[in-house]
């Protein structure tokens, strides 16, 4: 029932019928099977988040969302069908727009505590946020392809999911980046500004 991601990450689904099916690269969520997992751990509200997915839906579902603590920020990516959001506040509603993908995209928000948020997709920042008026230390997650027990399950396939314990720096973002869009072949969504858009960096150390 578990499944590990990089850093032995324990992520689960106790349900058989509501459990996503491994294909190919990715991991493939179906709405119609209300498929979703959950991650078993409690993490620090300084952190960062990485998301390589192709939504296939066109009506809104949301691929991560945290479970708890009640008044903690909802801290959701959410697709519309046309566009990404960000809900960084404590309201449930208070959001901002990532951007427009139309294929497979690199989603990323870099939250520290007390500070605010950074937003990134594909490379590049796209929204810059502070902090809500109740802020936990510590975050109860969360879940992949749903928020909470909202039933915008998500549609379409996650082929990478990565998360820190720490607030990344701009360096270490486009680090990153490089990494996953060279991987999963997505070097060509990033800005022409971007240090990796041309090569990958492989060939130099991560800071």
């Amino acid at each position: 029932d578990t499944l590990s991601l990089h850093d032995a990450l324990p992520i689960s689904q106790s349900t058989s019928g509501n459990r996503p099916t491994f294909s190919g690269a990715g991991v493939m969520f179906n709405a119609a099977s209300s498929q979703w997992l959950q991650l078993n751990t409690t993490y620090a509200s300084t952190h960062s988040i990485y998301i390589v997915a192709t939504p296939t839906s066109a009506s809104s579902v949301y691929l991560f969302g945290r479970s708890s603590p009640a008044g903690a920020p909802t801290m959701i990516i959410n697709y519309t069908g046309t566009s990404l959001e960000y809900y960084p506040a404590n309201d449930g509603s208070t959001r901002s727009t990532y951007g427009s993908p139309t294929s497979t995209f690199i989603a990323s928000y870099v939250r520290t505590y007390g500070s605010g948020v950074i937003g990134r997709l594909n490379g590049s920042q796209v929204i810059s946020t502070g902090s809500p008026t109740s802020e936990p230390s510590t975050v109860a997650w969360g879940n992949l392809g749903r928020s909470g027990s909202d039933t915008n399950y998500y549609t379409g396939t996650i082929y990478e999911f990565m998360i820190f314990n720490t607030a990344l720096t701009t360096t270490q973002c486009q680090q990153i980046e490089g990494y996953l869009a060279w991987k999963w072949n997505l070097s060509t969504t990033l800005a022409t500004a971007h240090p990796f858009e041309d090569k990958p960096p492989y060939a130099q150390p991560f800071l």
